[in-house]
């Protein structure tokens, strides 16, 4: 094999790797400060060098569709900073992923003033407003419209959405939706199905396979396209997927793919898309840890394009940055000056290097340099960043070539690391208050990127992409069995043939010359560390006996099928047996049953529509197949316990049995409390889930233990029930009185009444402090609502009057006093 040396011909790659702000904002305050707002696809997308050669730049030419803000032309150029020019190139983060062919809204205004090298258009170049939040990526799979780090809307809401902010008609460059852009992919969920995903737990960018059992996955090549399986995309937190590259893919079948987990893939659901266009979202989840960087072989992920590590070295040619085994950091001026910055950080890097064996230090000189650049120095600064902070790479590569010239290998490896932290936010070092940025966790963040690891999705980590205000996530804990992954290549690998092997620091326990049971096999290579003596060993310290390389439980020495899916069922053989997910099917009780009477039901569905179902209960037999819509409801069942059995047409072996209790509903209880206004009436109810609220013959449906109603004036009658008339029914009375004012309250010969409401006629009864009756007068009341009532007659004391009418009953008190 020939060695093509090219590390001194950089690919000078630059990987930004950064922790971002999370930050609050709104649609409508984006389209407020952009120039132009419109919706389209991007059809192509190329990188250009600034005129100084100081940035790359990317430009997404953009299709047009409907323009909702500004003038927009049929076609419009957007800039962003990063990309790839022959062999050099750029990636910056925090940026989203925007690929040749993308749908969605975008939301930009005018770029300063670029000139790039080599670009002809004359049209003016636009940025994406509000940074990364200025792009809304259409997701085809289920029509909808990504806000990011928030959730979905509906095409059409988030449209509509638009068009109400907007101030002009909008304009249709191409016509209607459906003939040109965000058509709906096919998607076909009766064809294509998951039985499994294996292993559960995973780890992006390590070349760990993942396996999907399933069906109607079809074949992997159709024509020019072919299948693919997509991960969320843990650098914007899984708002969008990142897609396999076709080397990725180690076998597909109808019934089973297995994929090796590309980079920066972050936990959650997968997506199959098939090679004739078909799409299919799992129902289940994966979880992945953590992401190791990786870097693309050729960068335009082409056919041929493949994944490959990215080696920490030894040395780095004529220059000191990297020596001794180690990388040297270089803090700025500046930067060590500011002590609760620069101790900081170095406590946390110890904490890492001696932690993980990862050779790291700091050099005793300090820099002016407060920005990434190529230039052999890794520094570590305050600087003009959007992200809270940015970690730079740049990487060196070599190809290794066989005789014919034919590619069989590429090197690459850490040449550069730069740290730079935002100069403008307020940082908190120690007690870190709510509205101060975590510097301790976002430090431990970056450096945790300078050691190999991306991002991952999970808020109470460390390598999550954002981070708020307030004490930060600070454990490497999760890290720890990553980085032993990321040392154990770095000191066994010679990059290029050329460049000294990393070498462990010296303050952390890893001994790299341990054998503890001596079998010939590193510790630090050994997954089997406790291999018996004499037994014959593979490169991996692990004798027959102690392998189960598919997880099922058997060892390798007797297993007959050594590559079951996990969690598949299997025999003492280790080989499959017919199995279904027990979540597959929902039985649930529809409806309970009175007493003596038949009014239960049982509904069953299955997700699975592969399958034809046969459902036992008790004695009787039903279908529960595409005829049925995969779902049943059995009724007229009275009370009683019955034994429910679904199995597998054509599967003799399987059978999932339920016991389901179809019981007599309780007796209702109601609990009723009329406020002191008389306004209102509040219940508690028990004894079902539904109610039915009649308040004078207007009945509403309520579903919470608690409701109430809101009485009308004069008398109210109120039922409430359920839906089985065994349960009983409450009915009470309550009266809603308008306001009635009597005074004065002391009076010598006369009262005067004042009515709210509306009735003309009513009775007034006074009662002394016995209760007794003592006056009694009927009123006729006019337009004024005003009544006098002589009193003279009464003995001098205390007394309780009481008005009555149709929409009146109020009790008042007065005293009679000559």
């Amino acid at each position: 094999m020939k060695m093509k040396k090219i590390t001194i011909l950089f690919f000078a790659v630059l990987f930004a790797y950064g922790q971002q702000q999370k930050e609050s904002f709104s649609i409508e305050s984006i389209f407020d400060e952009s120039t132009m707002v419109f919706s389209g696809q991007v059809i192509d997308k190329q990188s250009y060098w600034d005129v100084d050669h100081k940035m790359i730049y990317t430009v997404h030419k953009v299709k047009v569709s409907k323009s909702f803000k500004g003038n927009s032309n049929q076609f419009e150029y957007i800039i962003r900073k990063g990309g790839t020019v022959g062999l050099q190139g750029v990636i910056v983060k925090p940026n989203i992923r925007i690929d040749k062919e993308s749908e969605g809204f975008f939301m930009v205004k005018n770029m300063s003033s670029v000139e790039l090298d080599g670009f002809s258009a004359t049209d003016k170049f636009m940025v994406l407003s509000s940074g990364i939040n200025g792009y809304f990526s259409y997701d085809a799979y289920d029509n909808s419209v990504q806000i990011p780090g928030k959730s979905k809307k509906s095409f059409s809401t988030f449209e509509n959405d638009l068009k109400k902010l907007s101030k002009k008609k909008v304009e249709d460059f191409v016509g209607s939706r459906s003939n040109a852009f965000f058509s709906e992919r096919a998607i076909s969920a009766t064809t294509i199905y998951i039985n499994s995903i294996s292993p559960q737990s995973i780890v992006a960018g390590n070349k760990e396979v993942l396996t999907i059992t399933g069906g109607g996955f079809g074949e992997f090549i159709s024509g020019t396209d072919y299948g693919k399986v997509l991960f969320k995309s843990a650098d914007d937190g899984g708002d969008s997927w990142i897609d396999c590259l076709k080397t990725h893919i180690v076998s597909w079948s109808d019934s089973e793919i297995k994929v090796e987990v590309p980079a920066d893939s972050g936990s959650g659901k997968i997506r199959i898309q098939t090679s004739d266009g078909k799409t299919f979202e799992s129902f289940q989840e994966i979880e992945i840890p953590y992401s190791i960087i990786t870097y693309i072989y050729p960068s335009n992920r082409s056919d041929e394009s493949r994944e490959y590590p990215i080696y920490h070295t030894g040395s780095n040619e004529s220059n000191d940055n990297i020596s001794n085994g180690m990388y040297n950091f270089t803090f700025n001026a500046e930067f060590f000056s500011t002590t609760s910055a620069s101790q900081a950080f170095e406590y946390h890097l110890a904490e890492w290097v001696c932690s993980t064996g990862l050779n790291f230090n700091i050099s005793v000189e300090t820099t002016e340099k407060k920005s990434a650049e190529s230039d052999d120095v890794n520094v570590i600064s305050f600087g003009e960043t959007e992200a809270l902070g940015v970690t730079s790479s740049w990487h060196s590569i070599c190809e290794s070539t066989n005789a014919d010239g034919e590619l069989v290998d590429v090197d690459v490896s850490w040449s550069e690391i730069d740290i730079i932290f935002n100069e403008s936010i307020s940082w908190g070092y120690e007690n870190v208050q709510p509205n101060e940025y975590d510097f301790n966790s976002v430090s431990k963040h970056e450096i945790g990127h300078a050691l190999g690891f991306g991002h991952n999705i999970n808020t109470n980590t460390l390598m999550h992409y954002a981070t708020g205000t307030g004490p930060g996530a600070s454990s490497i804990d999760p890290y720890l069995s990553g980085a032993e992954y990321i040392l154990e290549r770095n000191v066994s690998k010679s990059v290029c043939n050329q460049l000294d092997p990393h070498v462990a620091s010296e303050c952390s326990t890893t001994d790299l010359d341990l054998d503890s049971d001596e079998d010939g096999v590193k510790d630090i290579f050994d997954n089997c560390p406790d291999t018996t003596i004499g037994n014959d060993v593979d490169e991996f310290g692990c004798s027959l006996p102690q392998k189960d390389t598919d997880s099922d439980g058997v060892s390798d020495d007797f297993d007959q099928c050594n590559d079951t899916a996990e969690g598949s069922f299997v025999d003492v053989y280790g080989c499959a047996v017919f199995s279904i997910p027990r979540d597959n099917y929902q039985v649930v009780v529809q409806s309970n049953s009175c007493i003596d009477s038949n009014d239960g039901a049982i509904y069953i569905s299955a997700k699975q529509q592969d399958y034809d179902y046969t459902i036992r209960i008790n004695d009787s037999s039903y279908s529960l197949n595409q005829t049925t819509g995969f779902e049943l409801t059995i009724d007229s069942l009275s009370q009683g316990t019955y034994e429910i059995c679904i199995s597998v047409v054509g599967e003799s072996d399987y059978l999932q049995c339920y016991l389901v209790l179809v019981s007599s509903p309780e007796p209702l209880e109601v609990f009723a409390a009329q406020t002191l206004s008389g306004e209102r009436v509040d219940f508690q109810v028990q004894g079902s889930e539904r109610y039915f609220v009649n308040l004078n013959d207007k009945v509403k449906i309520a579903h919470s233990n608690a409701t109430h109603v809101l009485l009308e004036k004069g008398l109210n009658h109120v039922q409430i029930y359920t839906d089985y008339d065994c349960q009983g029914i409450y009915e009470d009375y309550f009266f809603n009185s308008h306001e009635v004012i009597l005074f004065p309250s002391k009076t010598k010969d006369s009262l005067t009444l004042i009515v709210g409401g509306q009735d003309r006629k009513m009775d007034v009864y006074v009662y002394n402090l016995k209760g007794e009756l003592v006056f009694q007068k009927y009123l006729e009341l006019g337009e004024s609502r005003r009544s006098t009532l002589n009193v003279s007659q009464l003995s001098d004391g205390i007394y309780f009057l009481e008005t009555k009418g149709n929409t009146v009953h109020k009790t008042l008190k007065f005293i009679k006093d000559e």
